[in-house]
């Protein structure tokens, strides 16, 4: 699938059709993570691109804009989620492939209390 000059949208709709008419038996996890991109696609979130892997949804690849009136602002960032068998229940590992100096990214990996300590299955 060629997905560079489609946006967000359309993509998310092309990756649901695939991923719900796998004959492979679902896990929660995977129910959950469709659940999620069909959240997405209902409620995009502005400044925000995130989707599975056309052949793996617990891989997702994000960008995310810089916020206006930060030092961000105009940056895209690229990451990679990566969700665990038993996702909801813990927490996606993030890996940021952006260049970015900030306290909470140690080489690629972002460290935050809210994925480890704080990680709740309710947002």
């Amino acid at each position: 699938m060629n997905i560079v000059n489609q946006p967000c949208e359309i993509i998310a709709e092309k990756l649901l059709h695939l991923l719900m008419s796998s004959s492979q038996q679902q896990s929660l996890a995977h129910k959950r993570l469709l659940k999620d991109l069909l959240e997405l696609e209902k409620n995009p979130l502005p400044g925000i691109c995130a989707l599975p892997l056309e052949n793996n949804i617990f891989e997702w690849h994000c960008n995310l804009l810089g916020t206006p009136g930060t030092p961000y602002n105009g940056h895209v960032f690229h990451l990679v989620l990566k969700f665990p068998n038993n996702y909801p229940d813990s927490p996606p590992k993030a890996e940021l492939l952006t260049s970015v100096h900030h306290s909470h990214v140690y080489s690629n990996w972002i460290c935050l209390d809210m994925l480890q300590t704080h990680y709740s299955l309710v947002f």
